[in-house]
């Protein structure tokens, strides 16, 4: 699926699992919002096993080494990132970098970041230049900081990174290409359907529900539903 496909899905994942992560951390809308960011940019990184891959330039040098060490490990594009695995070996490690920013201060910072500038990358609000990747690695950086100032706190970023990464694998699954989920047990590729990446199916038939779906949830989410309704009833179109 293309790049925006992701980072939809991923927000949309996000904001849908939230009722149930809040059983385990504290999410308030701080983090609800935080999280649908992270976790849109964290469904851009299995596409990080491909060091020509859009979102390997996100920040220029750092993120194209960053892509050739994961596909070296993960045996190269849609293989390793695009198995079964990758879901919980990403949230642990993420989550390995939260934890550590108890002895390594900016560890938990590098993990937001990334998923930021990814997702940014894969929305297509950022381009290619050193200009480019130094302002959005400031930008990204500068966010992120800002909300750990204001009082967000990052004890939810594996599963956010976790979620990312299961809403790609699935978008992917769906696609003619299809996924080896038990890569490298199997290469046998999974193909839920027919559909070709970036066509016209994917375009309004996956990536418009999708946003439908991620703006109705963060209403729902963020305790708005109640004056979209009473907006709507006051609409005469609506109202008869």
């Amino acid at each position: 699926m293309m790049g925006h496909t992701h980072a939809i899905s991923g927000a949309a994942v996000w904001l849908a699992a939230a009722p149930l992560l809040t059983q385990v951390v504290h999410l308030g809308p701080a983090e609800l919002a935080a999280g649908a960011v992270v976790t849109a940019g964290a469904a851009l990184l299995p596409d990080l096993d491909h060091p020509s891959a859009t979102v390997a330039r996100t920040f220029g040098w750092p993120t194209r080494l960053l892509a050739r060490g994961i596909a070296c490990l993960s045996g190269g594009h849609r293989k390793g990132t695009h198995a079964i695995w990758a879901v919980p070996i990403t949230g642990i490690l993420a989550q390995l970098m939260v934890i550590g920013g108890q002895w390594i201060p900016y560890l938990p910072t590098i993990a937001v970041v990334l998923a930021v500038g990814l997702g940014a990358r894969g929305l297509g609000w950022t381009r290619s230049g050193v200009i480019a990747n130094v302002g959005t690695f400031v930008a990204c950086t500068g966010l992120t900081v800002a909300a750990t100032l204001a009082g967000v706190h990052w004890a939810w970023v594996g599963a956010s990174y976790a979620l990312g990464v299961a809403a790609h694998i699935s978008g992917d699954v769906m696609t003619t290409e299809g996924v080896p989920l038990f890569y490298p047990l199997s290469k046998k590729r999974f193909r839920g359907s027919n559909m070709p990446t970036g066509g016209l199916r994917e375009q309004w038939f996956v990536a418009v529900p999708l946003a439908i779906v991620g703006v109705t949830l963060a209403l729902w989410q963020f305790g708005a539903m109640p004056y979209v309704f009473a907006l709507l009833n006051s609409t005469p179109a609506f109202a008869r």
